[in-house]
């Protein structure tokens, strides 16, 4: 029994030897000369009755041995049905070992992070080995996590119940965060409502400058201490900053539905972020969907945890009369211009369903004609993939084009040709929060054959999911006022 575990160690040295000698002989060829079977994410193995090979190697895939195989069988990540022979050892490491009563081991069986099930009538030489079989479960769930969702772009599936309770536990820590810490969480509302674009610049940053900042705090010992600090802060202000913009959609659908009703913040982020859940588990979408909210979640957080520092640390200076004076003035032009142009809207008409497909296909012809231009050749010939791949950059192009010219001009370049601008339903100022909820409802909108998108054909004030979702109206305005 002493020398059990030393055995078993050098099988598995052995194994993973062998497997590292394969791997720099092309290992993903079926037979590499000798009269052995090695595939890596190649498919599964079937080595049938009558059948003899030397070594059978199998990374990613099945294995079933009713044959004969001289030397050693070894399966990582699938399972094993043998009921052949092995001339050696049998290694099996992750999911499943399936060893039938008429199978028979020459020398060990070694079965680590899988599920045995071996027939007590199997004949082994050697030893018997089985580590952590409980590993099994962890490969299992690695498996259905790639095929379920990476495959399908996305981080979270319905069809994988621990992925929405790990879901469900995040969306806790964030309200408790914002409990915690209240302030951060309002500022961080503010700054998603106003200064969103300044939040994407930053969350794009963010991901560049850390490693970095990482490197230097290692290399002096001094920093070192440092470093998880900075990864909770980065962690933490991620979490508030994709609570902020959930409140701030939250508010909009309310807003839509009982305009004059004073919600509690808390309520519309719980409405936000069911929402938000609801597109992370869409296919490719979801995923892209993921990242952009992570991003402008963590740029969110960052910039309003550095504003609080930021005026935690400067006195605020007393105001003189000029100051007083000035300040109003500046307020109430800027209030003029906002009234001026919603009393030229009111002389507009809503933009028929016929206008604004005709802009958003100008738009779409525009983002085609970019994607084609730019990103299609950098996906084919440095990254090596097709045009199949190019359907969520694409996506993710558009959103962002209608998201940068919504906040810019309240319209955007089909929109020019028709005509076409945006405008809130209760007056008040289009800010680039509202872009980015009415992109999101976009999607809404889309997703269902389109039908949100359609409602604008029948609807009484010509608006789309998107609209309502927003709180937005869009306007064909008159030939005398200046659409830029």
């Amino acid at each position: 029994m002493k020398n059990l575990l030393p055995n078993a160690f050098e099988t598995v040295f052995n194994a993973i030897m062998f497997i590292s000698i394969c791997s720099l002989s092309y290992v993903a060829a079926e037979d590499i000369g000798r009269n052995e079977i090695v595939k890596v994410f190649g498919g599964d193995v079937v080595v049938k009755e009558g059948e003899s090979y030397e070594n059978v190697v199998v990374i990613g895939g099945n294995a079933e041995i009713r044959g004969d195989v001289s030397r050693d069988v070894v399966v990582i990540g699938g399972q094993l049905t043998m009921s052949g022979s092995a001339g050696e050892n049998v290694v099996i490491i992750g999911g499943k070992a399936l060893i039938e009563s008429t199978a028979q081991i020459s020398h060990d069986l070694v079965i680590i992070g899988a599920e045995p099930v071996v027939d007590k009538q199997v004949i082994v030489g050697g030893n018997r080995v089985t580590v952590a079989k409980w590993i099994s479960g962890v490969f299992d769930n690695i498996k259905d996590y790639i095929t379920h969702c990476l495959l399908k772009g996305r981080f979270v599936a319905l069809s994988l119940p621990w992925t929405i309770a790990a879901l469900g536990a995040i969306i806790a820590l964030m309200f408790i965060l914002a409990l915690l810490f209240p302030a951060f969480f309002t500022k961080s509302i503010e700054l998603a409502e106003n200064r969103i674009v300044t939040a994407l610049i930053i969350g794009i940053l963010i991901p560049v400058a850390i490693g970095p900042v990482l490197i230097a705090l290692s290399v002096t010992v001094i920093g070192i201490p440092a470093i998880p600090v900075l990864l909770i802060l980065l962690k933490g202000s991620l979490l508030i900053g994709i609570l902020a913009l959930s409140t701030n959609v939250g508010k909009q659908v309310v807003r839509m539905i009982y305009p004059s009703f004073n919600i509690p913040v808390m309520f519309s982020a719980l409405i936000g972020v069911i929402l938000f859940s609801a597109i992370m588990v869409i296919p490719f979408v979801g995923g892209i969907f993921t990242v952009v909210l992570t991003t402008i979640g963590t740029g969110t957080g960052i910039y309003a945890l550095f504003d609080l520092i930021r005026l935690s640390q400067t006195k605020k200076p007393l105001v003189n009369d000029q100051q007083v004076n000035q300040f109003p003035v500046s307020q109430t032009v800027s209030e003029i211009k906002q009234a001026d142009l919603q009393n030229q809207m009111t002389n507009s008409v809503p933009a028929t369903f016929i206008q604004r497909a005709g802009a958003a296909l100008i738009d779409i012809v525009l983002i085609m004609l970019v994607y084609g231009i730019t990103f299609a050749p950098f996906m084919e010939y440095t990254l090596g993939l097709s045009h199949h791949h190019g359907g969520p950059i694409k996506l993710l192009i558009l959103l962002t084009y209608l998201i940068l010219m919504w906040n810019w001009k309240q319209t955007t370049i089909g929109g020019i040709v028709f005509r076409l601008k945006i405008c809130r339903v209760d007056d008040s100022k289009f800010t680039a929060g509202v872009a980015v909820v009415r992109a999101l409802g976009l999607l809404l909108s889309i997703v269902p054959l389109g039908l949100g998108f359609l409602w604008i054909a029948w609807d009484e004030r010509r608006q789309g999911w998107h609209d309502k979702i927003a709180g937005t109206i869009v306007y064909r305005v008159n030939e005398k006022m200046s659409i830029i």
